[in-house]
């Protein structure tokens, strides 16, 4: 299963929940004991969350200390990456990365296809 697979299969199961999906932060869902956060074991879920909410929502992850780093796991990415997704899906932005050729000194621009994937994924399921 691809990356994207993944992030549209764990936005969908969200979403078959009933619950919104939104740009930007959301209400901290996974960690009862930070700011009255709602436990999922209770049975309780959250009236919205974010794409990374519906990741952790999605891996079912509680009371883990270091919630990125079950993100990065399941995606197999770099933190890099998860940042270039989050730009396009929450600030619908997308980047663009130069490289330069070493021999010539041009400088080559390409768009960036996390943040344009960020990007459609967020007009597809944030409406």
């Amino acid at each position: 299963m691809t990356k994207e697979q993944k992030i549209r299969k764990a936005l969908q199961y969200a979403k078959n929940l009933g619950i919104k999906i939104e740009r930007g932060p959301c209400f901290d869902f996974t960690r009862p004991s930070h700011n009255g956060g709602i436990p999922i074991s209770s049975g309780n879920k959250p009236s919205a969350c974010n794409i990374y909410g519906a990741l952790l929502l999605f891996l079912n992850v509680k009371e883990s200390l270091s919630r990125l780093e079950d993100v990065k796991r399941y995606l197999q990415v770099q933190r890099h990456w998860l940042y270039r997704l989050d730009i396009g899906f929450n600030n619908l932005q997308q980047m663009i990365v130069q490289v330069k050729d070493k021999k010539t000194k041009k400088v080559h621009t390409y768009p960036d296809k996390v943040s344009i994937l960020g990007i459609q994924l967020s007009k597809e399921f944030c409406k």
